[in-house]
């Protein structure tokens, strides 16, 4: 049996995409079954890369929730001071005088 180089078949990525890892997995995985462990450092480093993709994906999740939940706090207090400016006579914003 002749196994596709890894190599070859990244050729023209420019990054691991978490389909072809699990593809990869996947033949890496058949090859072991069928020839032994002599595989299993290519395993290994295929299901690290993996962990390493989907740690980049929790961390820009991550990211942009503490971004959305700071702008909701932005948001809500913004609207607590229009509400207590605007219970202040002569505090209203420019332009909305009475």
């Amino acid at each position: 049996m002749t196994l596709p180089t890894i190599r070859g078949a990244c050729e023209g990525l420019a990054e691991f995409t978490e389909a072809w890892l699990r593809d990869a997995i996947d033949l890496v995985s058949f090859c072991i079954v069928e020839d032994g462990p002599v595989y299993a450092p290519i395993l290994e480093r295929l299901e690290a890369e993996l962990q390493i993709l989907q740690r980049r994906e929790d961390v820009m999740a991550r990211a942009r929730r503490n971004l959305v939940r700071r702008r909701d706090e932005f948001v809500e207090r913004d609207l607590v001071l229009k509400k207590q400016n605007s219970a202040v006579p002569g505090l209203e914003p420019r332009g909305h005088s009475h």
